[in-house]
């Protein structure tokens, strides 16, 4: 007797989108950020609105390749891009880098780069062909929250600070 019940309540359900008519039929597209909506915007002006709510200076460039937001983050440079994308779009992309260079005039020992990936867990330091320092912070994307997102932001804005100390900049 239970199997007819729900065998009609199952065939109810699922011509409800048509009876409520075209509107309740339409698909939403549900953003990362867990809002919906009938166009999600791009992950790159998704981050840019996160980084700009939060005070930050967010310029976006889409031509670039990965797409990039440049940024200041204590006074540094940050460039912030967004990898993996969707081919030829900012949309569904699997990962965010955080990056600044300094340029320092006699650049720093691989030994001081290397106490700091020894001593930190965020933030990857490294030194180009002049020695001069880099860091970055490399994030997933999937399935990231805009509060995740402001987290990472946060933790980008500690590692600069502490870098430029670790570095005496």
């Amino acid at each position: 007797m239970r199997f007819p019940i729900a065998s009609l309540l199952g065939a109810a359900l699922l011509a409800l989108p048509v009876a409520a008519g075209p509107a309740a039929a339409q698909s939403k597209k549900v953003a990362p950020g867990g809002e919906t909506s009938q166009a999600a915007a791009s992950d790159l002006d998704r981050v840019v609105a996160i980084l700009q709510d939060m005070g930050y200076r967010a310029v976006p460039d889409s031509s670039s390749s990965p797409p990039s937001i440049d940024s200041k983050f204590g006074g540094i440079t940050t460039l912030i891009q967004l990898a993996n994308c969707d081919e030829g779009t900012t949309q569904n992309c699997g990962i965010l880098r955080f990056h600044a260079g300094f340029d320092l005039e006699a650049g720093l020992d691989m030994k001081a780069a290397n106490q700091w990936n020894l001593d930190k867990y965020f933030g990857r330091a490294y030194l180009d062909d002049e020695n001069d320092p880099h860091v970055d912070l490399v994030v997933s994307m999937v399935g990231i929250s805009d509060e995740s997102i402001k987290d990472h932001i946060e933790w980008w804005d500690w590692v600069i600070g502490a870098f430029k100390e670790h570095i005496n900049w």
